[in-house]
């Protein structure tokens, strides 16, 4: 659970929260998210959510990440929708969060991993492309090596029939054929 006053410093945090920023508490409330994880997300990521703040639109699953010195990087999802007082005055945001760092460490093995197996891909393709190139030339080499002796032998065979062909009998005029 999360609370913010109306110039959308952080005013409360829940004991989830508390046992997430850990000893740096003090530097978290009194300020607003995008000064004290100023680092946890890109500035266009802080500009959409705070233009989503500045419209008091209600907001669902905005990431950061949470830097702690000597500790690993956590990763937080929120959610909150606007408060407004009993005059329906503008008096700050309350939300919930949950720490996403699991699921962001999945996300990044799974990316890592499609991109070995890109690479790994890439180079099999490239691999195989070439096992193709090599066949082709092989196959052309191959029906170069192969029409010499057969042409050779056709033009025997048309000597053979214009000059011998009826003296030749049937079983030898069917080879020639």
């Amino acid at each position: 659970y999360w609370q913010t006053d109306a110039e959308h410093r952080l005013a409360e945090i829940g004991p989830v929260a508390r046992q997430l920023v850990g000893a740096g508490i003090d530097q978290v409330l009194g300020r607003p998210r995008w000064q004290a994880f100023a680092s946890g997300a890109s500035d266009a990521e802080w500009a959409a959510h705070r233009a989503d703040l500045q419209a008091r639109r209600p907001f669902r699953g905005f990431e950061f990440a949470v830097r702690r010195p000597g500790q690993a990087l956590r990763w937080v999802s929120i959610s909150g929708v606007p408060k407004f007082d009993a005059k329906q005055q503008f008096i700050g945001y309350h939300g919930v969060g949950r720490d996403i760092t699991l699921k962001k460490r999945a996300e990044r093995l799974l990316l890592t991993r499609n991109e070995q197996l890109e690479r790994l891909v890439a180079v099999r393709t490239a691999e195989l492309e070439q096992n193709n190139r090599d066949l082709e030339a092989f196959a052309r080499q191959l029906a170069h090596e192969l029409r010499t002796p057969i042409s050779q032998v056709v033009g025997l065979t048309d000597l053979l029939k214009s000059a011998a062909w009826e003296r030749m009998a049937d079983n030898e005029r069917e080879w020639l054929r």
